[in-house]
């Protein structure tokens, strides 16, 4: 899991800052304020996440823990519905990429919750 998790996470790295590019340099004039800022969030979470799972996935403790593993599987999924799903929702105008925002912002809740009670639960060090 750990070299999938770190491939994973540096092609969505690489991913939010093609985005980043396009949307500040080709599809800015095109976007309304809410949708650019819609946009912006999408990007941020998707590189803020990508950090993290690329960290969990460099830590050899820390995907020793069976809920670490979960927690970061949660996390991507939470990744793609709710920054991929704001991106799309902004750029293709797909209502139900829309729709998975709040689903995915739920699962990086989840994830990161997660990754708390491992940190305080678990008697291996996450790092």
């Amino acid at each position: 899991m750990q070299r999938w998790l770190g491939f994973v996470a540096a092609l969505l790295g690489a991913i939010a800052v093609v985005l980043d590019a396009l949307g500040a340099h080709l599809w800015r004039p095109h976007f309304t304020e809410i949708a650019l800022d819609s946009f912006q969030t999408g990007v941020r979470y998707l590189l803020i996440h990508a950090v993290l799972l690329f960290a969990l996935a460099r830590s050899d403790r820390a995907l020793r823990s069976r809920l670490v593993r979960a927690c970061a599987l949660v996390i991507l999924l939470g990744t793609l519905l709710f920054g991929l799903g704001l991106v799309l929702w902004t750029t293709q105008e797909l209502v139900f990429a829309r729709r998975c925002a709040p689903w995915g912002g739920s699962l990086l809740i989840f994830g990161w919750t997660g990754l708390a009670l491992a940190s305080l639960f678990d008697r291996r060090p996450l790092v």
